[in-house]
């Protein structure tokens, strides 16, 4: 009973993560966060950078989703394409650089234009190999595959041999833990690491980030900002409708409630009267999934998030 018992544990995850996880769908988000080398003064700065896709476009007859650079608290401010990103049946994951916009800390300035290239291979297995077309230390080598827990799912988990620089570890749906396309990034003089990724299925904060890594998704400023405990929203998770409650927050003005799907666009608007203590609002017609909300007055905003099942 016992060997069956370890023969489970072993098999079941195994056979679980056998389980398609696109890496490429409408609505993945990655923040990267890490640190650069600052010349002069010769000094570490930290940074942090956000990656999102949304949208189809044509490119060199093929369909690619738009693959888009923003600030990591916002997916709506300083957005700049960067290029298209497709993925094929059996998991290999092709990007196409935009002419104009690369990825900060990559090799794409070496390769011409709208070149495809393989950013990932998810069909391979131990012992072979992954050759990076434009970097310096171009074979890596799978030495073990085995899966990961995320969200209740079991997902596939692709090892390779550690360069003096860089550990490769790729997780199935979500890509290299150090960030989207850090397969073409070089870690001289900067260091980085995926701190968390989200889609409308799960959120994952990396284990190797030690901090939290929530974010509410549209920017947050500090200079006349309504503090958290002012404005309550619940349920969340929420089915039908969603309540905020003003009852401890002085209203002076009245206000507009604006909610965001997971990529930024606009799926409603509420007008809030300054006289008003509640505000319901019906999401029976949203899909599930990841939602940012954001209340604002002439003077006044607030941000936040919940999640529609």
């Amino acid at each position: 009973m016992k060997k069956l018992i370890l023969i489970s544990l072993f098999i079941i995850p195994l056979f679980v993560s056998s389980q398609n996880f696109p890496l490429v769908k409408d609505g993945g988000i990655w923040r990267v966060g890490g640190s650069q080398l600052v010349n002069p003064p010769n000094q570490f700065t930290s940074y942090k950078n956000q990656y999102f896709i949304f949208g189809d476009t044509i490119l060199l007859s093929k369909t690619f989703k738009k693959v888009y650079s923003t600030d990591y608290d916002s997916l709506i401010l300083n957005k700049v394409y960067i290029g298209g990103i497709r993925e094929d049946s059996i998991g290999r994951v092709f990007f196409i650089t935009d002419s104009n916009n690369c990825i900060p800390y990559s090799y794409w300035s070496i390769i011409s234009t709208f070149n495809e290239i393989k950013l990932y291979d998810f069909s391979l297995e131990v012992g072979d190999t992954f050759f990076v077309q434009i970097s310096p230390n171009n074979i890596h080598i799978v030495n073990l595959i085995d899966s990961v827990l995320i969200s209740g799912q079991w997902r596939k988990r692709i090892n390779f041999i550690q360069n003096s620089l860089s550990k490769r570890v790729w997780i199935e749906g979500i890509g290299d833990a150090k960030g989207l396309f850090f397969p073409f990034q070089y870690e001289f003089e900067n260091a980085q690491v995926l701190t968390c990724y989200e889609d409308s299925q799960i959120f994952w904060n990396n284990p190797d980030w030690p901090y939290n890594c929530f974010s509410v998704g549209i920017e947050e400023e500090s200079i006349g900002s309504i503090q958290t405990s002012e404005i309550k929203l619940y349920p969340n998770p929420a089915t039908n409708e969603i309540t905020f409650d003003f009852k401890n927050f002085n209203q002076e003005q009245d206000f507009e409630i604006l909610i965001y799907n997971a990529v930024g666009i606009k799926v409603k608007k509420e007008s809030l009267s300054k006289n008003n203590q509640t505000k319901t609002i019906n999401i029976k017609d949203l899909n599930s999934g990841i939602y940012y909300y954001r209340i604002i007055s002439n003077s006044q905003f607030f941000s936040g998030k919940f999640i529609k099942i």
